[in-house]
C-alpha cells in the first residue's frame, strides 16, 4: 500500500492494479484494487473531530457511490468509476511534466470504455436504448433516463455491534472452510477477509495520526486527553466487539467511511442500550454523548451530504424505552450540528412517546428541516403489502436517498430509472412526437383528434406508459446484472442478509430481497392535465382537439383567455372530487403497472417512488406546455403535492386531497409542507392537531419547512444576507441561496400555511 505522491498517482496506481487483475475473479480483482485505493483516500482528523475518520473519494476507483470533494453532489456512478471532469481539474491544478500528462491521458482513454457505466449502457437492447436514448437527463430530452448506481446499502449495524470485527472474521473463516470443503466459491470469502483487513488498516492509520498530533508542541491538556480517549477506543475495538457507546459509534463510523456507506438506519435501536447503560453506570454523561453525536453529524454533513439518513422512532423496536432516550439526544445533536445533513428522520406511530414529537417540532420550528416525519401506522402495512413481506420484516423498513423505502439490510431498492410523466401525455397528444425537438420518441398511436372519447385517449396513454415502464424494468435488471459481473461489493455485502451464510455477493443472489424502483416526476401536472383534457375536450367540448393542440404548440401565446379557462378547471389539492379522482387514478395506474414488472424480470419487486427533488424543475425544461395551463419549460409538480400555488382552499382541503393516494402500492411518497413561523411556533397545539389529523387520515410522510415568503424573496435579491435559510427541495434539504434560480422560484411558488 502506498500513499499519493502526485495529484493523480492514486488513480494511476489503481489503474495499473486493475489491469494486472483484470482476468481474476471479480472478488479478488475488487480486493486488490481496494487495497491500493483505500490508503490514498483516508485523511487525518481535524481539530474539532471527536471521532476518527475522514475520507476523500478518488476520481477513479471502485466505489458504491462517488462524491465530489467537499460537496454533497452525488455522481451517479457505481462499480469501477471514472469521472473525467474531476480528473481534468486535478491535472490542471498540478505542475507536472509531459510524460506524467501522457500517462494520465492514456489512463483516461482506458477508462473511457472500461468503466462500469459504459459497460451497462452497452449491454442495453435496441428497444431499451430507444426508450432511453440519453443518459444526460440534465441536458437532454427523453421520457425515461437511466441512472447507473446502487443508491444505498442499508447494512446491518446491529450485527456489526453485536459481533464486532472478530465475530465477522470468525463467520467469514467458517464460510471459507465450508467453501473449500464443498468446492464452492472461496474467492468471495477470501475477498471478504481482505476487506476486513482494510478496516484494520484504517485503525492503524488513525492511531499513527493521533500519535503524530500528540507530539505537537502546542497541544493543550484537554486536546491530548481527548486524543488519548479516541486512541484507546480504536485500540479496544480492533480485537474485541464494542463494549461502550463510544466504541460502537466509532466502529460504525469507520466501517461506513471505508465501505462508502452513507446511511445509519435505525440508529436508536442499534445504540440505545449501550447509551443508557453507559449513562446509568457513569461511563458517559448525556452531554458527552450529545457532543459525540454532534461531531458525527458534522462529519456526515461535510463528507456525505444529502444521501445520509439517521432514522429514529417507529414500531417494532425491541428496546423502545432506551431507543427513545437515544432518539432525544440524537435530535439535540441534530440541532447543535446546525448543518443540513444527515437527514434525521422520525417514524411516528399512535401511542409513541409524546416527548419525541415535541422535540421534533421544536427543531423544525427553529428553521431546521429535520426531522422528516414518517407515519408508521400507514407505512408499515403499506410496505407489508407492496413488498409482499411479513409484518415483522415490514416493521424494520427504512428509507434512503430522497425517501425511497427499503427493507433495511434485507433488500436493495435503487431507483435506476426516472420518468417524465407529463412527457407521456405530450407524446400521446402528438402521435409520439416530442414537441420541443420534433423527434418521435414515443409510440405512434395517433393525435388527440384521433381519439373519440376520453377513455380512448387514456387507453393510448396506458399503452405509452406500459411500453416505457417495461423497458425501465429491463434497464434496472441489466444495470444490476452488469454491476454484479463487475464486482462483489465486498464491504457492503459483508453486512447484508444473507450474503455470508449463502457465500454470495448481494447482487449475486446473496441478498434476501432484490428490488428496484422508478422515480416518477410531474404526477400531478399529469393528472391535472388529464382532468383538463377530459372536461374541456370531451365532457363540455369547450375546445376542439385541434384547437387545444394549437394552444400547446404555441405555448398559449395569443391564447391567454383560453389558458385562464384551463387554469380554472378543478385542480388537485383543494378537496375537489374531480381533480382528486384523476390524481388517484394516475397514481394507481402507474403504480400497478410498475409493480407487475417483477413478473418479467429477476427482481423481487419493482415499485414507484414519488419522492422528488429538484428534478421536477430540470425535467420541466424539456416539457412543452401542458393542458392544465402550465407554460413550456417551467417546473413540473413536485412529488404528490399540488401544482405550485394551485392549492387555494386551505390546509385542511390540501390534507384531504393528499390522503386520497393509496400507500400500499409504492415504495415511498413525499409531501412538502411550508408553514409560516407564526403558525408553527405561536399556535403549536393547532399545528400538532393538524399533523395528527393528516396522519390519522392516511398521510404517509411530510417534509416540513418553516419559512417566510418575504425572506425567500429577499434571499434571491441579497443572498449574502440570508445564508442561514434552509428549505426542503423535495426529498432533500439545501441552503436556499445555493439552489439554481428555477428551483428557488419553484419553492417560493409553493403555498405557505
Amino acid at each position: 500500500m502506498r500513499q499519493t505522491l502526485k495529484s493523480l498517482d492514486a488513480e494511476l496506481l489503481f489503474t495499473e492494479t486493475y489491469k494486472k487483475y483484470k482476468d481474476a475473479s471479480k472478488s479478488i480483482r475488487e480486493l486488490e484494487c481496494l487495497k491500493v485505493q483505500l490508503p490514498t483516500m483516508l485523511r487525518p482528523m481535524k481539530d474539532n473531530d471527536l471521532l476518527a475518520g475522514r475520507i476523500e473519494y478518488n476520481t477513479i476507483g471502485f466505489h458504491h457511490i462517488v462524491y465530489g470533494e467537499g460537496t454533497s453532489d452525488e455522481i451517479d456512478r457505481c462499480g469501477y468509476c471514472y469521472d473525467l471532469g474531476r480528473v481534468k481539474e486535478k491535472l490542471n491544478s498540478s505542475n507536472i511534466d509531459e510524460e506524467y500528462e501522457r500517462l494520465v491521458e492514456d489512463m483516461c482513454d482506458f477508462w473511457e470504455t472500461e468503466n462500469t457505466n459504459y459497460k451497462a449502457r452497452q449491454a442495453f437492447s435496441a428497444t431499451m436504448k430507444y426508450a432511453a436514448p440519453t443518459d444526460d437527463w440534465v441536458n437532454e430530452s427523453a421520457i425515461i433516463h437511466p441512472l447507473y448506481r446502487i443508491a444505498e446499502f442499508q447494512v446491518d449495524h446491529e450485527k456489526l455491534i453485536q459481533v464486532g470485527i472478530p465475530g465477522l472474521r470468525k463467520e467469514i473463516n467458517n464460510g471459507l472452510k465450508k467453501a473449500k470443503k464443498y468446492g464452492r466459491n472461496k474467492d468471495f470469502y477470501t475477498g471478504l477477509n481482505g476487506a476486513l483487513d482494510l478496516i484494520l488498516y484504517a485503525w492503524d492509520y488513525y492511531i499513527k495520526d493521533i500519535n503524530r498530533q500528540l507530539k505537537a508542541a502546542d497541544i493543550t491538556v484537554d486536546k491530548a486527553e481527548e486524543l488519548h480517549e479516541i486512541k484507546n477506543t480504536i485500540s479496544n475495538i480492533k480485537n474485541n466487539k464494542p463494549a461502550t457507546f463510544r466504541e460502537a459509534l466509532q466502529l460504525i463510523w469507520i466501517f461506513n467511511i471505508v465501505a462508502g456507506i452513507t446511511d445509519f438506519n435505525r440508529m436508536d435501536v442499534v445504540l440505545g442500550d449501550l447509551y443508557v447503560n453507559d449513562r446509568n453506570n457513569d461511563i458517559i454523561t448525556e452531554e458527552k454523548a450529545i457532543q459525540l453525536l454532534t461531531s458525527l453529524f458534522k462529519l456526515i454533513d461535510q463528507l456525505y451530504g444529502r444521501n445520509s439518513r439517521v432514522i429514529l422512532g417507529g414500531v417494532g423496536r425491541w428496546n423502545e424505552n432506551n431507543a427513545d432516550e437515544f432518539a432525544l439526544i440524537a435530535m439535540e445533536a441534530t440541532k447543535r450540528a446546525g448543518g443540513m445533513f444527515p437527514q434525521t428522520s422520525l417514524r411516528y406511530y399512535e401511542g409513541m412517546n409524546s416527548c419525541l414529537m415535541d422535540k421534533a417540532l421544536d427543531l423544525l420550528g427553529t428553521g431546521l428541516t429535520f426531522p422528516v416525519l414518517y407515519n408508521d401506522d400507514v407505512n408499515v402495512p403499506g410496505v407489508e403489502k407492496a413488498f409482499k413481506v411479513t409484518r415483522e420484516v415490514a416493521e424494520d423498513y427504512s428509507f434512503f436517498g430522497c425517501g425511497e423505502f427499503i427493507l433495511g439490510h434485507r433488500s436493495l431498492g435503487t431507483p435506476n430509472v426516472i420518468i417524465n410523466m407529463p412527457k407521456i401525455v405530450e407524446v400521446t397528444l402528438n402521435n409520439g412526437v416530442d414537441l420541443l425537438t420534433g423527434d418521435v420518441i414515443g409510440l405512434e398511436l395517433g393525435n388527440l383528434n384521433d381519439f373519440k372519447t376520453f377513455e380512448d385517449f387514456f387507453a393510448a396513454y396506458d399503452k405509452q406508459i406500459k411500453f416505457f415502464i417495461e423497458k425501465a424494468a429491463k434497464i434496472q435488471e441489466q444495470i444490476y446484472k452488469t454491476l454484479n459481473e463487475e464486482g462483489s461489493f465486498l464491504l457492503q455485502s459483508m453486512l447484508m442478509s444473507d450474503c455470508l451464510s449463502k457465500g454470495k455477493a448481494a447482487l449475486d443472489g446473496g441478498i434476501q430481497h432484490l428490488g428496484g424502483t422508478i422515480e416518477t416526476y410531474g404526477n400531478i401536472t399529469t393528472s391535472d392535465s388529464l382532468a383538463a383534457i377530459k372536461e374541456a375536450i370531451y365532457d363540455k367540448k369547450t375546445f376542439s382537439a385541434e384547437y387545444l393542440l394549437e394552444m400547446l404548440n404555441d405555448n398559449f401565446k395569443g391564447f391567454e383567455k383560453e389558458r385562464r379557462y384551463l387554469l380554472n378547471i378543478s385542480k388537485y389539492g383543494n378537496d375537489e372530487a374531480q381533480a382528486d379522482r384523476m390524481a388517484a387514478r394516475v397514481h394507481e395506474h402507474i403504480c400497478n403497472i410498475t409493480k407487475k414488472q417483477n413478473q418479467n424480470t429477476c427482481l423481487d419487486s419493482f415499485l414507484v417512488v414519488e419522492i422528488n427533488n429538484s428534478a421536477n424543475t430540470t425535467l420541466g425544461k424539456f416539457t412543452a406546455a401542458t393542458a392544465d395551463g402550465r407554460l413550456c419549460r417551467t417546473p413540473l409538480s413536485n412529488a404528490n403535492g399540488p401544482v405550485q400555488g394551485m392549492d387555494t382552499q386551505g390546509i385542511t382541503a390540501l390534507i384531504n386531497s393528499l390522503t386520497q393516494m393509496r400507500c400500499d402500492i409504492h415504495a415511498g411518497i413525499a409531501q412538502n409542507f411550508k408553514f409560516s413561523k407564526k403558525l408553527f411556533n405561536k399556535e403549536r397545539n393547532k399545528l400538532k392537531q393538524l399533523l395528527y389529523t393528516y396522519f390519522d387520515l392516511g398521510g404517509s410522510q411530510c417534509n416540513i419547512s418553516v419559512v417566510n415568503k418575504e425572506d425567500l424573496e429577499k434571499a434571491m435579491l441579497e443572498p449574502e444576507k440570508y445564508q442561514n435559510i434552509v428549505v426542503r427541495v423535495g426529498g432533500y434539504t439545501a441552503r436556499f441561496v445555493d439552489l439554481e434560480q428555477g428551483v428557488q422560484k419553484d419553492i417560493i411558488g409553493r403555498t405557505i400555511y
